[in-house]
């Protein structure tokens, strides 16, 4: 709130902002009364004031005369019988500067004005009885040690906070920190103990102690407080005097809102490079100082800046204490615009000119032209000046001279009459620069038209001035000169060339006839040079070539055997004839003797012949199987024997086309396996004979089959291995007797050799049978055992491993459990001893046992659970006392705010409903009170409980 809405002195704002206060709950006024118990409290939200409207929230102030003593040796608490601020939205957000005004109802001082539960002009008037207030329901006792506790009810009463008429303190205490009074004020000979305001030897009867605001706006020094007469000074629900008054006007405005003020320096802003500008702030609550960019102008609210680029204008307007706004104005630099001027500013006499302004958005020309370009035709060099405008309406002003050149007089010289490709060299002059119609940028240019053609010139000077001159080029037409004759020929031949088309003809062979005859060794170009009747000449050419004559070959004498095909390619042409009268390039032939072969090859229309022999050698090898003998029992004892191998020949053993076996003159392969080979025959001249798909037989024991079961459980001796196969089989395990049946049951886990063997084949077989041991089946519970109180539960805890699951689990005995077939349980024994045995079953049958021993404590005990979950289950769904004898009890559950939402005497206790509603997860406080039905005596219970669903 700023201190100049206050019609206040100077002097006064300055205390306010000088001496910051903490927004909370003081005394203001405390009374006796005149006589009897025509007491009061009035209470003052208090703050520092500010622009907006602040408030407190008062839910759970505690409101205590301490029992009558903060004396020493006596308590400092908050004694029983204390009542608070209930959780009401009355008090959730009390504004500054509120009056709160409590009274006894059972004895009314008549200074007390008319009750006021709204708060309306910022004052509350209310009874002690009140429902806005809670109460503590016990009865104060002389100590006030107490620590603050339950339960309360709704409505106060001044009948537990009565002030004594000799020693007393009035205290009140934040709910964040119940340790010490907030405020307090206090009265007596020895009430010393812990006080804030405190008048000493002074008696409470027909007093009144106030603050008055002696020396500054603090209630907690003892200088600001005053002791008066009731009911003289007393001013219950108003300002105490003219400064308490000016305090709490302070604080609250009279009541009314304070608006929080406001400055605005409008829309940025931007300024040409170099100009300056003024920058003025509006302010919405006027009379206060300025600080414009961190530099404090007072009252002044405006400058004047001449930026040199881009700047934030920051003020700071203050109009109080706590009475602050800025805004910030972006002042933006324009720059000035850069203006240019395109166009040709040399042209010829009597042309014009395009000038074309840019750089900004509008234009102004020394003509009076405002368009962006101009055209101008002047007869003498002349100045154009433009000035451009931007669009911040920054300037430039640029010029341009245009420049006027003389006119040219432009010629072309050169031969304009030539022969049809001949060519001819044109010349021009007049000027600096040339282009041709032909592209060429050169004075001369030498051309070849083919037909009479105009050629044009443009000729410049250096300031870009033009003329355009032309000459006609005229063509007489060439002869068309020719060749004719055989151009191709072989090695040593001749050819006739014959030329025409002119009157005389001129060959590089130094010949000037119309005919030649020529018989060149390489291939060889003849030009004749043919003039016509006009003289043009026509020059023409023939390429004489010599054919490469072709190279037969029919290809490497080739040595045969007896009854062999040959294939003979020929090369080295184009087409080929063999004295077979084959034409083909290759040929195939079986000569029974030794035979020659020719061929003639053609190319290029020239041939050549050349010739191959093929000889043939006699075939005397004979290959003949004798005997095969089996492979027997898969032992690679198989063999094949040759019928009178010869000394001279090799004799090869394939298996699937892959050689295994060499003989040089020998006649017996050994060591076969079962199967189909080939044999082939070599003799010292390559020749061969062969004898495809020898089989070699096996003899084998017929097949038979083995079933393998290991032990089912760890440690058990119950595995087997059963053979089943053909009646001549037999069957032995770890070297002993040969059996006719192949079944071997009653084994443990281990390693075993059987060997199966045939009595007709002879064959037998051996081998190693692993049967693996199962995982052994482990059941341990925690804790094994354990000592427990009467109504105490205790969580057993299995723990499987090993084993195949799913298990099955067994308690036994199932009583006082809450499941018998779980892995887990709860126990609630009674009983002094009790021993649960468990027993699981994996899904083989396999079984392992464990045993848990609980011992329960029978001495006389009760306890309340630290929480309960009241969801139904019928396990834990009540909160009540638990025991090991017989009781009898009543019980109270609050919530957090005190409110008491279960009373009830007896099971089954609370269910958490309240109000036919289940209450929300959180901690509530019981009150517990018991009789043991054995010796009939009493006791209390009380602490937390948690709920939880």
């Amino acid at each position: 709130m700023s201190c100049l809405r206050l019609t206040i002195a100077a002097l006064f704002c300055i205390v306010l902002t000088t001496v910051p206060m903490q927004a909370q709950l003081v005394i203001n006024e405390l009374s006796n009364g005149s006589s009897g118990a025509r007491e009061y409290v009035e209470l003052l939200v208090v703050g520092t004031p500010s622009c907006t409207n602040s408030c407190v929230d008062l839910r759970g102030w505690i409101l205590d005369d301490n029992n009558g003593t903060f004396g020493a040796g006596a308590g400092t608490g908050i004694a029983q019988g204390h009542m608070r601020f209930a959780n009401d939205a009355t008090w959730q957000c009390v504004p500054i500067g509120t009056i709160i005004l409590i009274y006894n109802d059972n004895d009314r001082n008549p200074n007390v004005p008319a009750d006021n539960t709204t708060g309306a002009n910022c004052t509350y008037v209310l009874p002690a009885s009140s429902t806005l207030f809670e109460r503590n329901t016990s009865t104060p006792v002389v100590n006030g040690s107490q620590a603050h506790s339950g339960p309360y009810v709704s409505g106060g009463s001044w009948a537990t906070q009565g002030l004594s008429n000799s020693d007393d303190t009035y205290q009140v205490r934040d709910p964040n920190n119940l340790a010490v009074p907030f405020h307090a004020v206090g009265y007596g000979s020895s009430n010393n103990n812990n006080t804030i305001i405190y008048f000493a030897a002074a008696a409470g009867t027909g007093s009144v102690y106030y603050m008055d605001n002696t020396v500054s706006n603090d209630p907690f020094d003892q200088a600001n407080w005053l002791k008066g007469t009731a009911p003289a000074d007393e001013t219950p629900g108003a300002p105490n005097n003219a400064a308490n008054a000016l305090w709490i006007a302070a604080l609250n405005n009279n009541c009314s809102p304070t608006p929080g003020v406001q400055v605005d320096l409008g829309a940025d802003v931007s300024v040409c490079a170099g100009d300056s500008i003024t920058i003025r702030a509006t302010v919405s609550v006027p009379g206060g100082t300025f600080v414009w960019n961190g530099v404090n102008t007072g009252t002044v609210d405006s400058i004047r800046i001449a930026p040199a680029a881009a700047i934030n204008i920051i003020v700071e307007y203050t109009a109080g204490p706590g009475c602050t706004d800025s805004d910030t104005l972006f002042v933006d630099i324009s720059s000035a615009p850069v203006g240019a001027i395109a166009g040709d500013t040399a042209i010829c006499f009597g042309g014009t000119t395009t000038l074309t302004a840019s750089g900004g958005t509008s234009y102004l020309w020394s003509t009076s032209d405002v368009t962006v370009d101009i055209t101008v035709s002047p007869l003498i060099s002349t100045v154009y000046t433009v000035t451009v405008t931007n669009a911040s309406g920054c300037t430039d002003t640029v010029s341009a001279t245009v420049n006027v050149s003389n006119q040219l007089n432009g010629s072309i010289v050169g031969d304009t009459a030539i022969c049809d490709g001949g060519n001819t060299t044109l010349t021009a002059s007049g000027g600096d620069n040339y282009v041709w119609n032909t592209t060429d940028a050169t004075p001369a240019i030498t051309v070849s038209p083919s037909v009479n053609t105009i050629y044009t010139v443009t000729i410049t000077d250096n300031n870009g001035c033009a003329d355009t001159v032309s000459t006609t080029v005229t063509i007489s037409a060439a002869p068309n000169g020719a060749i004719a004759g055989n151009t191709t020929i072989c090695p040593g031949a001749s050819t006739v060339l014959t030329a025409s088309g002119g009157n005389s003809y001129q060959w590089n062979n130094t010949a000037n006839t119309a005919a030649i005859a020529v018989s060149p060794l390489t291939d060889t170009t003849y030009v004749v040079t043919v003039t016509g009747s006009n003289g043009c000449l026509d020059t023409v050419s023939a390429l004489v070539t010599v054919s490469q004559a072709p190279t037969a070959n029919a290809g490497a004498d080739e040595l045969i055997c007896e009854g062999s095909t040959v294939f003979l390619t020929a090369t080295g042409g184009g087409t080929y004839a063999w004295s077979t009268s084959e034409n083909t390039e290759t040929i195939s032939v079986s000569p029974t003797t030794t035979t020659s072969y020719a061929v003639t090859v053609t190319a290029n229309g020239c041939t050549d012949a050349d010739t191959v022999t093929i000889t043939v050698n006699p075939n005397n090898i004979v290959l003949v199987v004798d005997t095969v003998v089996p492979e027997s029992c898969n032992q690679l004892n198989g063999s094949i024997t040759l019928q009178s191998p010869s000394n001279f020949v090799t004799y090869t053993l394939f298996d699937n086309g892959q050689a295994i076996d060499t003989i040089l003159g020998g006649g017996v392969f050994f060591d076969l396996a079962a199967g189909t080979y080939d044999i082939i025959a070599t003799d010292n001249n390559g020749c061969q004979r062969n004898v495809s798909s020898v089989v070699v037989p096996s003899v084998t024991a017929p097949p038979f089959n083995v079933a393998i079961n290991t032990p089912t459980c760890f440690g058990e001796a119950n595995g087997s291995v059963v053979f089943t196969g053909a009646a001549s089989l037999t069957y032995s395990i770890n070297g002993g007797a040969a059996l006719p049946s192949g079944s071997f049951t009653g084994l443990a886990a281990d390693d075993y050799s059987f060997t199966v063997a045939d009595n007709i084949s002879g064959c037998d077989t051996a081998f190693i049978v692993s049967l693996s041991q199962p995982d052994e089946l482990s059941l341990t519970v925690t804790p094994d055992s354990v000592n427990i109180i009467t109504g105490d539960l205790v969580d057993l805890v299995s723990t499987t491993v090993g084993g195949s699951a799913p298990f099955n689990y067994i308690w036994a005995p199932a009583n006082d459990l809450n499941c018998d077939t779980c892995p887990t349980v709860t126990a609630a024994p009674i009983d002094s001893l009790n021993i649960y045995l468990l027993t699981v079953t994996d899904t083989n049958g396999c079984i392992d046992t464990a045993r848990v021993v609980v011992r329960v404590n029978n001495e006389f005990l009760i306890t309340v659970p630290s929480g309960f979950t009241p969801n139904g289950d019928g396990f834990n769904d009540f909160l009540r006392p638990l025991s090991n004898e017989p009781i009898t009890f009543t019980m109270m559950v609050f919530n957090r705010w005190g409110e008491k939402v279960f009373e009830s005497t007896g099971l089954p206790g609370w269910d958490g409903i309240y109000k036919r509603e289940p209450q929300p997860l959180g901690t509530y406080v019981y009150i517990i009170e018991y009789t043991r039905l054995t010796n009939n005596t009493r006791g209390y219970l009380t602490g937390n409980v948690t709920l939880l669903r």
